[in-house]
């Protein structure tokens, strides 16, 4: 019986320990460096805007917090829209139309999770963009 077309091939076998040698080296490097450098920024837009409740996160999976009230940390009832869109799905749509996936999480959160190699440079164009959203929705909001 026919068990495996790779199976015991050392030229695949190597090729694997390749890839899992730079996934351990390079890609967990650039994962926690870039995370950090995405949570720092994104805590600095939280402090610039009084939609953002609280920035989490480990390596690159950051989520962020959309309240009402920040000094509560009210969350949107689910009747405040825009366009009879929730805020959450506003805000993932204009980034969208702007070349950044944003994922919710929940009702009233956004999640960044974006792949291990993403650049700083990447990076920073997905926190200004980010920025952008978030001023346009709050002057929607007002």
């Amino acid at each position: 019986a026919h068990g495996s077309t790779f199976g015991g091939n050392p030229v695949i076998a190597a090729a694997g320990i390749a890839s899992l040698k730079i996934i351990e080296k390079e890609l967990m490097k650039n994962a926690a460096e870039v995370g950090d450098f995405l949570k720092k920024g994104m805590i600095e837009i939280m402090n610039r805007h009084r939609i953002i409740g609280e920035v989490r996160g480990l390596g690159l999976m950051i989520g962020i917090e959309l309240v009402q009230d920040k000094n509560t940390k009210e969350h949107f009832p689910s009747a405040v829209t825009i366009n009879r869109e929730n805020i959450k799905e506003v805000i993932t749509g204009e980034c969208f139309k702007r070349g950044l996936i944003l994922y919710g999480a929940g009702f009233n959160s956004l999640r960044i999770s974006p792949p291990l190699m993403i650049t700083k440079d990447d990076a920073a164009e997905a926190l200004k963009i980010i920025e952008e959203v978030i001023t346009k929705v709050e002057g929607q909001l007002l």
